[in-house]
């Protein structure tokens, strides 16, 4: 009598266990179905040299990672620390097993190294935004004060926390007093877009702007809705336009 309740104990569990599974399983391939949309651009503005540097990677039609280097403007070397920061990422990455915190903080050290060397500490800098989507997962990591946007249900929501104060940074990567990495993850339903971008966007249009424009292109592709938030930015002719880089992935 008591094997017999243990095979039916036993058979439960293995129902649950299959029931689970496929559930499991049927949201991952309902997410699959969805073709994602992805694209990144930039513009230099109204300034000389252009110190934003970006990488989007489309590794499979469900697996996304997306860069922006934001050098930083006045300091030495600002474009060639943006750039440094995104390949040098890039190679980590997909070389190592380091966790995604402790290869900005490598990179950190490693940008500060170079500034030691040449007699110039503290003055070679460049914020820092990560976002990787995995199947229907988000995870962001940022430095500065670069943003990630999520649009969800009409309303657009920043993700991180803009790491400055009375307009100045007070963490970026080649800093002495470098503190820590921001660090997010959500999932994500389908409609959701993620917007990242430098602040020559966020800096120059508000919020509301940027929301209304997601609102009413949201069925666009990705290039369109980027291209209308750069033809916002230049409708708006400000002389102090900074460099703007976007990535929008839905």
């Amino acid at each position: 009598m008591g094997k017999y309740y243990v095979l039916v104990i036993l058979a439960v569990f293995f129902v649950i266990f299959l029931i689970l599974i496929l559930k499991k399983n049927k949201s991952i391939s309902e997410f699959e179905k969805d073709k994602m949309s992805i694209y990144t651009d930039k513009w230099i503005g109204k300034r000389k040299i252009q110190e934003d540097s970006t990488e989007l990677i489309k590794f499979s039609k469900y697996e996304v990672l997306g860069l922006i280097a934001d050098g930083m403007g006045g300091y030495h070397d600002g474009k060639l620390a943006g750039q440094f920061a995104v390949d040098r990422f890039v190679d980590l990455y997909l070389s190592s097993d380091f966790k995604i915190e402790d290869m900005i903080k490598k990179i950190n050290q490693e940008i500060l190294s170079y500034s030691e060397n040449i007699g110039i500490e503290n003055k070679v800098g460049t914020t820092f935004l990560a976002g990787e989507i995995l199947y229907n997962r988000l995870n962001f990591f940022s430095v500065g004060d670069s943003s990630i946007f999520l649009f969800k249900k009409n309303k657009l929501e920043r993700l991180n926390i803009h790491q400055e104060k009375r307009g100045y940074l007070t963490n970026y990567l080649g800093y002495r007093d470098f503190t820590t990495v921001e660090a997010g993850e959500m999932f994500l339903e389908k409609g959701d877009i993620v917007l990242m971008c430098s602040d020559g966007l966020d800096k120059f249009l508000t919020t509301e702007e940027i929301e209304s424009i997601m609102r009413r292109y949201k069925n666009k592709s990705s290039k369109k809705i980027t291209e209308i938030l750069l033809e916002a930015l230049k409708e708006k002719k400000s002389r102090k336009q900074d460099n703007v880089s976007i990535i929008v992935i839905k």
